[in-house]
């Protein structure tokens, strides 16, 4: 991340949106030591700034290259999924400890 802005390349991709679901749920309850990477503060920043394109449609006359760009670009709908997701396999597992 020292040399790129994503993890992945130039542009956001799903490596970033699967990192920062994990990264979230940490970041929820304060377990993020951000002073020791500021490096991943910033990239982990700059995805959760990202303006939402909200005119944006999905529908099934756009090309499956297409569709992944637009869902995307919906990162905010999916880091909120996936926070959950991940924080219910969280509470799942204490429940069964």
């Amino acid at each position: 991340l020292q040399s790129r802005d994503w993890l992945a390349g130039g542009e956001m991709s799903l490596a970033d949106l699967t990192a920062a679901a994990h990264l979230s749920c940490l970041d929820y309850t304060g377990d993020v030591p951000w002073k020791l990477w500021p490096v991943m503060r910033d990239w982990y920043a700059r995805l959760k700034s990202r303006p939402d394109r909200k005119s944006t449609r999905l529908n099934s006359s756009h090309s499956p290259q297409s569709r992944m760009r637009l869902l995307l670009e919906k990162k905010n709908i999916i880091l909120s999924l996936l926070s959950v997701i991940h924080i219910s396999y969280f509470i799942i597992y204490l429940l069964f400890i």
